[in-house]
């Protein structure tokens, strides 16, 4: 049998032996194993070499990203063993151990696993990035990014000019810079995060994640890395990497594994730097249901009846990151047909949705909500979208639109549903359109949930129980933080809502021109109508999110 990678390759002729004394120099100087240093520098083709070593040893050759992961028989491994072997542990199986490995040949790694294990070690063949991918996805990237940034510390770390109009992937030839910016963003994608924050500061680039709705920071790297980072996203995105005054926008896509993710660049000029915001949106991951965003049964069944109707105006409200637009998306999901023409019209598009016609604003060329909307009823639409109504001019020409036969769905930021009428009042709707036209306000906040897999039972503080007005009868749990929340506590969003519908008491009231928000609450009363706060504490007894929560969004 062949002792060693280096002799198998020699034998069957992929390699010659002067190749191979050169790449176990680079070993040496790298610190990297063998076939690391064998794939990332292009010695041979990766899937190649794995193709060869699964047909030279009789292995399985197994795609490491489409199999299921069970973390318990990853925790059999501590992590300083599977990134020093480059191995990863699959499934056990009575007394073995499946093993996933770029190297099935490196019989030390074998010997001390199976020594520390007590297990038989049966290999696989995996590539190099799917094992690296899943090893990131898995353990987290600290080392990795460690690694890279220290290869720049040895050279002056340099802007790489990537070809433009083509995908982002973790190719083999990737400068350490862009190394750097991919693991940085596939992080994020993993972690599910919505939004990556770079900001540079006096003493370093911080790095933070929002996730669930809260930035945590990841990382903060030296100075030196800031330019250069910042320098090539903004490549990435088509901007200007020359203007650094004025804030600009771009865009671009990242392959990873077998997703493409669309990521929207913003940039802004600050003391120390540009601040670079990375708003990621993943098209495939996306899943827009609406009976599933946290309503209760009774709202949710009012809310698709109201939907339904063939005219009128439905608004959703709430303040920026909300899930207002979650929602919408997901009313669209729910009523499209073929029978129906949709239009839309966002600011911008951030989701495509089949059988959706949907468009966005251009303000450099004068396409405005209020413009595009006058355009749009020339369209012959049955349901229209409006992104968000911003001014008197947009609110007329919807209220208008809805009382000619139209279906209209909109956003509009106000904190609660009878604030809403009077914003309306303010941007000089008619009050007898708000009264004959508005079926519905949706009001909503998010809350984040409270991880399953690190809860206890734990005693909120007094005065978060006067505020809710619970008592200590009532058992509380609270995540106390895992791996699996990244030690949060709280793990995915709810949404939170109230929602008011017109009545005849409601509508009298407008036509009387009683618009303050203490005459609306009294004509919504209490029957029927739950506000948010109360909808949060409701949400609090399910055992779904916490009173730090609510209160943090309610109050």
């Amino acid at each position: 049998m062949v002792k060693s990678l280096a002799e198998a390759l020699i034998e069957h002729n992929l390699l010659t032996p002067k190749i191979i004394k050169e790449i176990q120099n680079k070993c040496a100087v790298q610190s990297e194993s063998f076939a690391n240093v064998l794939v990332n520098n292009s010695y041979i083709d990766e899937t190649k070499l794995a193709i060869f070593l699964a047909q030279h040893l009789d292995l399985p050759f197994v795609n490491l990203l489409n199999k299921k992961t069970d973390k318990n028989v990853i925790n059999i491994l501590p992590e300083k063993y599977i990134r020093e072997f480059n191995v990863f542990p699959l499934f056990k199986v009575a007394h073995s151990l499946i093993l996933a490995m770029i190297d099935p040949l490196d019989y030390k790694a074998i010997e001390e696993i199976e020594s520390f294990t007590n297990l038989r070690i049966e290999p696989v063949v995996v590539t190099v990035s799917d094992l690296q991918l899943s090893i990131n996805k898995w353990l987290g990237t600290g080392s990795t990014i460690n690694k890279i940034i220290d290869s720049m510390d040895k050279k002056t770390a340099t802007i790489e000019i990537l070809e433009e109009g083509g995908i982002f992937r973790n190719r083999e030839d990737l400068g350490p810079v862009n190394k750097l910016a991919y693991l940085i963003i596939s992080t994020a994608i993993n972690d599910h995060a919505s939004d990556i924050h770079l900001e540079p500061k006096q003493n370093g680039l911080d790095i933070r994640f929002r996730l669930d709705g809260v930035l945590h920071k990841s990382w903060t790297l030296p100075s030196n890395l800031s330019q250069p980072l910042i320098s090539s996203i903004k490549i990435l995105a088509k901007m200007d990497i020359v203007e650094k005054r004025l804030p600009l926008d771009g865009s671009f896509r990242i392959q990873l594994e077998s997703r493409t993710i669309d990521i929207r660049v913003s940039s802004y000029p600050l003391i120390h730097g540009e601040k670079i915001v990375l708003r990621l949106l993943d098209q495939e991951g996306m899943v827009f249901d609406l009976e599933n965003l946290g309503m209760s049964f009774d709202m949710y069944n009012v809310v698709k009846r109201v939907i339904t109707r063939n005219f009128g105006i439905f608004l959703v409200t709430g303040p920026t990151g909300s899930g207002k637009t979650t929602t919408l998306y997901s009313i669209l999901n729910q009523i499209k047909n073929a029978e129906k023409n949709i239009v839309t019209i966002e600011d911008p598009v951030e989701y495509h949705i089949q059988l959706i016609n949907q468009s966005e604003i251009n303000n450099k060329c004068g396409l405005t909500f209020s413009k595009g909307l006058r355009s749009i009823l020339r369209q012959d639409p049955d349901i229209i979208l409006i992104g968000e109504i911003r001014d008197k001019e947009t609110a007329q020409i919807a209220f208008q639109a809805a009382l000619t036969g139209h279906m209209v769905f909109s956003t509009l930021h106000t904190n609660d549903t009878a604030s809403t009428i009077a914003r309306l009042i303010d941007m000089e709707v008619e009050p007898y359109l708000i009264s004959s036209v508005l079926t519905g306000i949706l009001s909503q906040r998010l809350v984040r949930k409270t991880c399953v897999e690190c809860q206890d039972i734990y005693t909120p503080d007094q005065e978060l129980l006067n505020w809710s007005e619970l008592t200590t009868s009532t058992t509380h749990h609270k995540g106390h933080g895992c791996k699996s929340c990244r030690n949060t506590g709280y793990k995915g969003r709810t949404g939170l809502f109230e929602l008011l519908t017109m009545s005849d008491k409601l509508k009298d009231t407008i036509n009387q021109k009683k618009f303050s928000e203490l005459e609306i609450r009294k004509s919504i009363g209490k029957d029927n109508f739950v506000s948010i706060k109360e909808d949060g504490i409701k949400k609090v007894r399910e055992n779904i999110t916490t009173l730090e929560e609510v209160y943090r969004v309610a109050e």
